[in-house]
């Protein structure tokens, strides 16, 4: 529990010590021209105290205080089991929450809003609730200018609180959530896998067909079916036969060619030998014999012209005939040639050439991608209908057990009520009503719409709550007490005096035990701060400067 709140920039008193059940943080009226028991840090305090059970509001809204007192920063005490920790926050910086060794809060290490909260949550023994600790005091922490103050509308907490989830908030402090946890999950992982699929088919992502568009696709499944079967059946019965086919009459085709290539070569060396002996096949000229005169003078010059005759004869003959088989060498050079042009010319075409594998291997593949396509915007739409039907199971499931269990708390919470509406001492005690369902929920008097009268409601409620669930703290701001009869404050004092074991905090303008003993001793040794406009929070009052 909170035991003590220290300011350096408080006024007189700068200790603040708390303690179980009831603690007053009193205004007096009338003491100063200044507005006596109003505007003098009432509000303020409790939004401190709301600050040291981990709140954000005080930080959120002291921008006057700021201004005119300057920055400051709020310890505070929290004692359990008989050991005491201690904290210290800044007042502009809510998600830095210091923890400190000892009362004099000398910082040791920094914890985040979030570790202080589950330390809390721990400290007080409320894990099962499935609940922050801000989840569970927020709302009860009724402070001025916060939005929980509708009186007709006691669970509303924020702005973005939904009715649901408000009630679902009841149910988890009530304890009454395990029961229904795993429905609770399904459904919101439901509806949260519903939007999410809506949100993709708006922006295109996927595409969730109607249900005329899945007749469609179930019609054009069915035919890519059959052809997808008719061309495996194709692929089995030719593509291994063709396959080996094609292979054998390829590797014929290339070994033709090696013969026809190897015989171009042949033909080329022979052409070539037949070139070089035409070359070699010289004739002696008329110089020649000239020259050998020189050396011989008695040679038969034409003796040697008669054998030399001879030999160009014989030259003539043996050209001939190389030039014949030339001729014959170059017709078969052309004749292989074309050969080998035509061999290549085949083995090309029989390279390049789809056969009705490739054909039906293509369009298999084509039509197989256009059946994943279709699979999967069915299979969206079987999950589509299927989620339907489950989300629809799961509802009436929670539903029907929400039902029981709002039922439950309606009932118990309405009884309390009536007990403590019963002990108000005041013309106008008929108890307020709560109508619970699994949706939605109202509250209060019919045919009453008195702010008084409200407002008693509103506390009549939290008080119920108080009694019957683990809630360990409760704060109520003075401007619900304003226009309350005197007598219904008396009774509400006496209430919250019976609160032994968890802490209330409030805030008074008046004092209210002048002429009344009982609540004289309430007040004697429940206040725990008195201010006045002589004596506020902050020690001084910047509405006079």
């Amino acid at each position: 529990m909170l035991t003590e709140i220290y300011c350096a920039a408080f006024g007189e008193t700068k200790r603040i010590p708390f303690s179980n059940g009831l603690n007053v943080i009193q205004g007096h009226a009338g003491d100063s021209e200044s507005g006596g028991g109003n505007s003098i840090g009432k509000t303020s305090m409790l939004k401190i105290i709301d600050y040291a059970f981990g709140g954000k509001y005080y930080a959120d809204s002291n921008d006057d205080i700021i201004r005119h007192v300057g920055e400051h920063d709020v310890c505070f005490t929290h004692t359990f089991n008989g050991t005491s920790y201690y904290f210290c926050r800044n007042a502009s910086k809510p998600g830095a929450i210091l923890w400190c060794k000892d009362s004099k809060y000398t910082p040791q290490r920094e914890i985040s809003e979030k570790e202080f909260g589950e330390w809390l949550v721990e400290q007080y023994g409320l894990q099962d609730l499935r609940l922050t600790f801000r989840g569970i005091i927020g709302l009860y922490s009724r402070i001025w200018n916060k939005p929980n103050k509708e009186v007709s509308r006691p669970l509303y907490k924020h702005n973005a609180q939904t009715v649901r989830d408000s009630i679902m908030s009841l149910v988890k402090l009530f304890g009454k959530y395990d029961s229904i946890q795993e429905l609770s999950e399904h459904d919101e992982y439901l509806r949260n896998r519903s939007r999410a699929l809506a949100k993709a088919n708006t922006y295109h992502l996927v595409a969730l067909p109607t249900k005329d568009e899945a007749k469609k696709i179930e019609i054009e499944l069915a035919e890519i079916s059959e052809t997808i079967s008719r061309l495996k059946a194709i692929i089995a019965i030719t593509g291994v036969e063709n396959a080996d086919h094609l292979s054998s009459q390829k590797d014929e085709l290339l070994e033709s060619r090696m013969d026809l290539l190897a015989q171009q070569d042949r033909i080329n060396r022979a052409l070539h030998r037949c070139a070089r002996q035409i070359q070699r096949i010289t004739p002696v000229n008329e110089t020649t014999f000239s020259q050998l005169l020189e050396f011989f003078p008695e040679v038969n010059i034409q003796r040697i012209k008669e054998v030399q005759g001879f030999h160009t004869s014989l030259r003539n003959v043996l050209i001939n005939e190389l030039n014949n088989e030339i001729d014959q060498l170059q017709q078969q050079l052309a004749a292989v040639t074309m050969a080998i042009s035509s061999n290549d010319a085949k083995i090309q075409k029989l390279t390049g050439l789809p056969t009705q594998t490739a054909e039906a291997m293509e369009q298999l593949i084509q039509l197989t991608k256009r059946q994943e396509q279709l699979q999967f915007q069915q299979a969206l739409y079987n999950d589509k209908i299927a989620e339907a039907a489950q989300s629809s199971e799961t509802k009436r499931q929670l539903t029907q057990l929400l039902g029981e269990i709002t039922v439950q708390i309606e009932k118990s919470i309405n009884e309390k009520i009536g007990e403590y509406s019963s002990s108000i001492m005041t013309s106008n005690n008929k108890a307020p009503k709560l109508h619970l369902s699994y949706k939605d929920y109202e509250y209060g008097v019919e045919d009453n719409t008195g702010t008084g009268k409200a407002y008693t409601d509103l506390l009549l409620f939290d008080l119920a709550i108080l009694s019957l669930s683990k809630l360990p703290v409760l704060i109520h701001d003075s401007f619900l007490f304003n226009n309350i009869d005197v007598m219904t404050k008396l009774s509400f004092l006496r209430l919250y005096s019976q609160f032994k074991d968890k802490q209330i905090f409030i805030s008074l303008d008046e004092y209210l035990g002048t002429e009344n003993t009982e609540i004289d001793k309430i007040l004697f040794t429940s206040t725990r701060l008195f201010l006045s406009g002589n004596r506020p929070l902050f020690g001084k009052d910047w509405r006079t400067e």
